[in-house]
């Protein structure tokens, strides 16, 4: 049997990878949403399960700007009140 060759010039997805992808994503998305400080250790840990090589200045960095988010998160909600 001959075997076949990939096209380099066509994208092949995995439908099921982009699919936990994007629920990676949307967890990630919703924790800092939600604006809660103390959902720090869920979001490592979503982090973590979206890039699993992550060095641990990328996720030093990372923590930090989900600490911003929230708090831009908080004041949004306390100037709407």
């Amino acid at each position: 049997m001959k075997k076949s060759r990939r096209d380099p010039g066509v994208n092949y997805r995995d439908e099921n990878k982009m699919r936990v992808r994007a629920e990676q994503l949307e967890t990630l998305r919703r924790i800092i949403h939600e604006g809660r400080h103390d959902a720090e250790p869920e979001y490592v840990e979503a982090v973590k399960a979206w890039k699993p090589d992550i060095s641990k200045e990328e996720l030093q960095e990372r923590i930090k700007q989900s600490h911003d988010a929230v708090s831009d998160v908080q004041a949004r909600e306390r100037d709407s009140r």
